[in-house]
């Protein structure tokens, strides 16, 4: 992933995509910085982690930036958020992890039987799915 960030660089260098070159600099510095503080090339989940991080940053100063009135800023931030983004795996709609968690739970789906924690009314308790997950 990170050959990959370098070559989109290079490329947008290239370009003379000012805007890309800078923002992907900065995420390929983070991912650098990561490296080097673990004294080893990342993982995959380790490089997803630090983009999640770098996106969360990216969202956080969007609203930031917005709620202050810098509309011009906020854009910029939320075009670096999008472009993180990108380099995430896809994530599951809402709609899909409900029907993934009432099948599991065996309740209809859209059913109000599962509640927040993903526990079913039958099988509520504390950690009703960490007890599921370390067994």
């Amino acid at each position: 992933m990170i050959d990959r960030i370098d070559k989109d660089v290079k490329t947008a260098m290239k370009s003379g995509d000012a805007v890309l070159r800078d923002a992907l600099r900065l995420v390929l510095s983070s991912l650098r910085d990561a490296e080097k503080a673990a004294q080893r090339p990342l993982t995959d989940d380790e490089v997803q982690a630090v983009l999640r991080r770098e996106l969360k940053r990216r969202r956080e100063a969007a609203k930031a930036f917005h709620d202050a009135g810098h509309a011009d800023r906020a854009a910029a931030e939320e075009s670096e958020a999008a472009l993180i983004e990108g380099y995430l795996p896809a994530q599951l709609p809402d709609e899909d992890l409900d029907t993934m968690l009432h099948t599991a739970a065996g309740t209809p789906a859209h059913s109000r039987s599962i509640a927040p924690d993903g526990c079913s009314a039958k099988a509520s308790g504390p950690g009703c799915f960490s007890e599921l997950v370390s067994a």
